[in-house]
C-alpha cells in the first residue's frame, strides 16, 4: 500500500471512530453498571461532598471516588445525561489509542503503530460494547494501568530508577483512588516480574522504591485517613478487599479452577476477535524469536505472564476486568505482521481466509435489520450503503497483496459495521431490550408523583465483606445498603428532578411519596393510595408508587 493511500485510510478512520464514540452515544439509556457510576457523581454535585461516595444519600463503600469526580466534571459541564455520563470513558478510550501509537513507534514501523492502536479501538468487544458503556470505571482503569505499568518499562530503559519508582507508584495511587486493591497487584507483580527478567531485582531494595512507596502512601494514606476521621474505614477497607478477592483464585473452589481457566482463554479469544486471529502465527519460530527480542514485545509479555494468572484462575472474571491488558495483547497480535511473509503457504492461506471475513460482513449487515424487525426504508438504504462501501474497500485492499492491506481492510470494514450499528442498530436498541425502559418509566413516574419527592422505601439489603486469605478469616464485618433496585430509577430521577431520591425503612409523611416492591406493601399499616406502578426487568418483581393518607 501506498503512503499516500494509507494516509487516506488513516485519515477517513479516524473520522469515523470520532463520529462513532463521540456522537451517538446519547442514544441509549445507561447500562449495566453506569448508571450506578452515574447517580453517584450526581450525588457529589449536589451534596458537595466529592470525598466520600452516596446513593440515596447512604455511603457507598464499594468504589473509592476518582473515576466518579471525571463524571461529575463532565456532568458539570455538559448537564447529567448520558452524554456527558459516558465522555470520560470515551476520551480515555482515545486516549489509550493514541498512547499506544506514540508508544509503539518507539519500536515499530510507523504503519504498524497506527494498526496498533485502532486494531486497540476496532477489537470487538470495546467497539460493540466497551465504547457504548463508557461510563464504567474500566476503560478508563485500563487506560490508567497502561501508564503506571509502562513508567516501569520506559524508566528500566534508561535506567532513571527514582523517575520509575515516583511515577510508576503516582499512577498506581491513582489506580487505587479508580478501582481499590487490585492496582497494588499490578504494580508489585509488574515490578517483581519486570526487574526480574531485565536482572535489576535488587533495585527493588533501593532508595528510590522506597521514596516510590512513601509517594504511595502518602496519596492513598492521605485519602484513607480523612476517611476514617468521617466514615468507618475499616468497612470500607473489608469491601475492598471482598471485591478484589471474588475475583480471584483466593475464593474460588478448587474443582472450578481448571474449568475458570478454559473459559478464560475461550473469552479473551473472543473478545479481541479478529485481531486474536494473528495468535496463529505463533507457530513460526521467526515470529516467536521476534517477540522475545523486541523490548517493548518483551516487556508486554512479562507483564501478561506477572498478572494474568490472578485473573486466569479467577471465580468471578467478567471482560472488562480483563480491559487492562488488552493495550498489551494487542500490542503482542498487531506487531508481528513485521515478520509475516505471504511466500509461506500457510501465511498466504490465512491471508485468504482473514479476507473473506471482511467479504461475509456486507452480507450479515443486510440481513440484521430484517432479523430484527427493524427493515425500514431508511434502514435498508444504510444497511446497503455500508456493505456496499465494505466490499470496495475489501476488493481495493485484496488487490494490494499486501499483509498491511488486509489489516487495514479489516479495519476500515469494523469501523463501518461500527458505523451500521450506530445508525441503525443503536436507535432501536431501547425497544429491542425489555431492560431498557427506565428513561421513559422514571419520566411518567414523575409525572404521576403529584409534584412531590419520591423516597424509596423498603427492608435493608446486607453484604458481609471479610478480609480472608487462602480459607483463613482474619476481619469479617456487615454493611447495610438501601432496599436493592436498579441504579436506573435512581438516576433518571434525579437527571429528570435534579434531586436526589432519599431512602428511608418506612413512610413517615404525607408530603412524600414512595416507591417501594409491591411484595413488601403488607408490611406497613398505613393507608396508601397507589399512583404508579411498574416491572422491574432486572429482578423480576413490581415496583409501586404510592401516597399514604394517615
Amino acid at each position: 500500500m501506498t503512503a499516500k493511500l494509507e494516509t487516506r485510510f488513516l485519515i477517513v478512520s479516524l473520522v469515523l471512530v470520532a463520529i462513532n464514540l463521540l456522537g451517538f452515544n446519547h442514544l441509549l439509556e445507561l447500562m449495566a453498571e453506569e448508571p450506578r457510576r452515574s447517580i453517584i457523581a450526581i450525588e457529589m454535585l449536589k451534596s458537595g461532598d466529592f470525598a466520600i461516595p452516596h446513593i440515596y444519600g447512604e455511603i457507598y463503600y464499594n468504589k473509592p471516588p476518582l473515576y466518579n469526580w471525571l463524571i461529575a466534571g463532565s456532568m458539570a459541564l455538559f448537564g447529567t445525561g448520558e452524554w456527558a455520563a459516558r465522555l470520560p470513558g470515551i476520551l480515555s478510550l482515545m486516549a489509550t489509542g493514541g498512547l499506544l501509537f506514540f508508544l509503539c513507534k518507539q519500536y515499530f514501523k510507523k504503519s504498524t503503530a497506527i494498526l496498533v492502536a485502532l486494531a486497540y479501538i476496532t477489537s470487538i468487544e470495546l467497539l460493540f460494547y466497551g465504547s457504548t458503556n463508557t461510563a464504567e470505571i474500566d476503560i478508563f482503569y485500563g487506560l490508567i494501568t497502561a501508564v503506571q505499568v509502562l513508567a516501569i518499562f520506559k524508566f528500566r530503559q534508561s535506567e532513571e530508577y527514582i523517575k520509575l519508582f515516583l511515577w510508576s507508584y503516582f499512577f498506581a495511587a491513582i489506580g487505587v483512588m479508580t478501582k481499590g486493591i487490585p492496582t497494588v497487584a499490578f504494580q508489585g507483580l509488574t515490578l517483581f516480574g519486570y526487574l526480574i527478567a531485565t536482572k535489576r531485582f535488587k533495585q527493588l531494595f533501593s532508595l528510590s522504591h522506597l521514596l516510590g512507596i512513601g509517594l504511595f502512601t502518602i496519596i492513598v494514606g492521605g485519602y484513607l485517613y480523612y476517611f476514617s476521621l468521617h466514615e468507618d474505614l475499616l468497612k470500607f477497607l473489608s469491601q475492598q478487599f471482598q471485591e478484589a478477592s471474588q475475583r480471584s483464585a483466593n475464593e474460588a473452589k478448587d474443582v472450578n479452577i481448571l474449568t475458570n481457566m478454559a473459559i478464560f482463554i475461550a473469552m479473551l479469544l473472543q473478545k479481541l476477535l479478529p485481531w486474536s486471529l494473528l495468535a496463529f502465527f505463533f507457530i513460526f519460530k521467526s515470529v516467536r524469536g521476534f517477540v522475545v527480542q523486541n523490548k517493548l514485545l518483551h516487556f508486554s509479555l512479562v507483564f501478561l505472564a506477572s498478572n494474568i494468572l490472578i485473573y486466569w484462575t479467577g471465580a468471578d472474571v467478567r471482560t472488562r476486568y480483563l480491559y487492562p491488558f488488552f493495550p498489551f495483547l494487542i500490542i503482542v497480535l498487531i506487531s508481528i505482521i513485521e515478520q509475516i511473509s505471504l511466500n509461506e503457504k500457510s501465511t498466504n492461506r490465512f491471508y485468504w481466509f482473514f479476507n473473506s471475513l471482511v467479504f461475509v460482513l456486507p452480507i450479515g449487515i443486510i440481513v440484521l435489520p430484517y432479523i430484527l424487525g427493524i427493515s425500514n426504508t431508511m434502514n435498508l438504504l444504510l444497511s446497503i450503503a455500508c456493505g456496499v462501501s465494505i466490499a470496495i474497500i475489501a476488493y481495493l485492499n485484496i488487490k494490494q497483496r499486501e499483509i498491511n492491506s488486509a489489516m487495514w481492510s479489516m479495519v476500515f470494514a469494523l469501523l463501518i459495521v461500527r458505523t451500521f450499528f450506530s445508525t441503525v442498530i443503536m436507535p432501536e436498541l431501547n425497544g429491542l431490550n425489555d431492560r431498557a425502559h427506565y428513561r421513559n418509566t422514571i419520566a411518567t413516574m414523575i409525572e404521576k408523583s403529584e409534584g412531590k419527592p419520591v423516597v424509596l422505601i423498603g427492608p435493608a439489603t446486607y453484604t458481609y465483606p471479610k478480609i480472608s486469605l487462602l480459607g483463613n478469616v482474619y476481619y469479617s464485618d456487615t454493611i447495610s445498603y438501601p432496599s436493592e433496585v436498579t441504579f436506573k430509577v435512581p438516576y433518571y430521577y434525579a437527571h429528570y428532578t435534579g434531586e436526589i431520591m432519599q431512602y428511608q425503612t418506612t413512610p413517615k409523611s404525607k408530603e412524600l411519596n414512595y416507591l417501594m416492591y409491591e411484595s413488601y406493601l403488607d408490611r406497613y399499616p398505613q393507608k396508601k393510595r397507589e399512583l404508579f406502578k411498574f416491572y422491574n426487568q432486572y429482578n423480576k418483581k413490581t415496583l409501586v408508587l404510592f401516597a399514604v393518607d394517615d
